[in-house]
């Protein structure tokens, strides 16, 4: 079985993505170009929107649970995949999300890498924020709200 998963994020700074993957437990494996997946196609998913199932397990980063040694096939643990964007403006993510391998990927990440893509989105805001906001007098905290939310607070110093 393998249900790789195409999420709906354009990654377009990989500094961002190694942060918000910190944030999460995972680390940004820079210029990795095979991620960890059930290892092949058998045509029973169709999530992986654009994507090409002969390109699977191939990428250009990779995201892994810190601390762990992650392989092919149905144990895992697995990885998320960092490949091009077909428009080539960026990267796009890819996993495989079946079985025990993939349900440990998402408690991290959570379902189709919602929390991965909150924390890039704050990780990308902060760093525009920060680069900006400093030199007019202002500064930018995070707070963590009830149901995982996250709220960047811009205040006068």
């Amino acid at each position: 079985m393998s249900h790789v998963t195409k999420i709906d994020l354009k990654v377009r700074d990989l500094d961002a993505l190694e942060e918000a993957a910190d944030q999460l437990g995972l680390e940004l494996r820079r210029e990795q170009k095979k991620y960890a997946w059930w290892g092949r196609f058998v045509g029973d998913s169709h999530e992986y929107g654009d994507a090409d199932p002969k390109t699977f397990g191939r990428c250009e980063h990779a995201l892994r649970i810190k601390g762990t040694t992650p392989h092919d096939g149905s144990g895992g643990p697995w990885e998320i995949g960092v490949v091009p964007a077909k428009d080539g403006d960026g990267y796009t993510l890819l996993y495989d999300r079946y079985g025990s391998a993939g349900r440990q990927l998402e408690e991290k990440v959570g379902a189709r890498c919602a929390k991965l893509k909150q924390e890039y989105a704050c990780a990308v805001t902060t760093k525009r924020a920060r680069a900006t906001i400093a030199r007019k007098g202002f500064e930018l905290t995070r707070e963590g709200l009830a149901g995982g939310r996250i709220r960047l607070r811009l205040r006068k110093r």
